[in-house]
């Protein structure tokens, strides 16, 4: 008798588990009303179900703190991205090598992907007066050639870009727009970026790309662009550094001091520039990252080998202050 309620008991538990979990495995949508290839292998798979309910809460979280005039456009971006899913992730695209597994694995990556970026990118506040930078959204794709077709690699091209918009009037000219799609031959492209604000009304952009050109490791790289908020206006060098000093001098011998303690501190060969190189390389604005120090950057290869990636030389405010101009002090406190 105790054995028929023991069985009883297991196997009403594992009825109500199987239940629970098919409860939990269904996504943000009526499965009934699937009809793409994408919808179909999400309502199949309980792990795709449950990530699609997880980015359908981290978009509607988004919306709920996104103002008026950026729910649109992240309806719009939002539609645009599962437009673009449902053209990349298909089984026609497919590895030679890997079949069925790349649309299942496509659009778990894509949602991952999706899922971060509604939580921690789509929407930056910003200090009043200034409003909400908004992470826009573009895409697109072409099929690969037949005579530049890999075993190993999918059969789409595919290029996805977020940018930059500001929704402040005073602001907008600033923002970015979609770039138009690579011409060449990349089998995937990636423009993304990140805004960090120092200082109360100092904001950095850092726009950086991926390309992967079917070989061992794609190539990457960034740019920097330094934004006075309550002016409005891109830094350049006029606004930082004052005219007829010795500042490039200066930073060039800083910033190669610093690789060097960063090369020795992480354990790998540092290669500098020539003095000539170097000094050109300070000079240009799209390498400086005025956050918590003056940082200058240096790319792929730059000063040391792929492994290392790129390098961000770190120089003391208070090593550079005499050669800041009276404005940029103000803007990073060092009046």
């Amino acid at each position: 008798m105790r054995y028929s309620v023991i069985v009883i008991t297991f196997m009403l538990g594992c009825a109500f588990t199987a239940a629970n979990t098919q409860a939990q495995a269904a996504p943000s949508f009526d499965c009934t009303k699937a009809t793409t290839e994408v919808e179909k292998t999400i309502c199949a798979s309980p792990s795709l179900s449950e990530a699609d309910v997880a980015l359908a809460a981290a978009y509607r979280d988004a919306l709920a703190r996104a103002p008026e005039a950026a729910k649109l456009l992240l309806r719009a971006d939002q539609r645009g991205w599962i437009a673009h899913i449902g053209k990349i992730c298909q089984a026609r695209w497919a590895p030679k090598d890997d079949g069925s597994a790349y649309v299942k694995g496509c659009i778990g990556n894509a949602q991952t992907q999706q899922t971060e970026f509604y939580r921690n990118d789509a929407l930056t506040p910003l200090p009043d007066p200034y409003g909400v930078l908004l992470a826009r959204q573009s895409y697109s794709s072409a099929p690969v050639a037949e005579a530049d077709q890999m075993d190993h690699l999918k059969r789409i091209r595919v290029e996805e870009r977020r940018f930059p918009q500001f929704l402040a009037p005073a602001l907008k000219s600033l923002s970015a727009t979609a770039s138009k799609p690579a011409e060449d031959d990349a089998f995937e492209t990636q423009h993304t970026f990140k805004a960090n604000l120092y200082h109360k009304r100092l904001l950095v952009l850092e726009s950086s790309i991926y390309v992967y050109h079917g070989g061992a490791h794609g190539l990457y790289g960034s740019d920097y662009t330094a934004i006075d908020l309550a002016r409005s206006r891109k830094l350049t060098e006029a606004d930082i550094f004052r005219p007829s000093t010795a500042w490039r001098a200066l930073l060039a011998r800083e910033a190669d001091k610093s690789l060097r303690v960063i090369a020795k501190q992480e354990d790998w060969d540092y290669e500098p520039l020539a003095a000539a190189d170097i000094l050109t390389a300070v000079g240009e604005p799209g390498r400086w990252v005025p956050g918590t120090n003056f940082g200058v950057y240096f790319g792929l290869y730059e000063v040391g080998p792929y492994a290392v990636g790129p390098q961000l030389a770190q120089i003391p405010y208070s090593v550079l202050r005499e050669y800041f101009t009276p404005e940029f002090k103000a803007l990073i406190g060092l009046d």
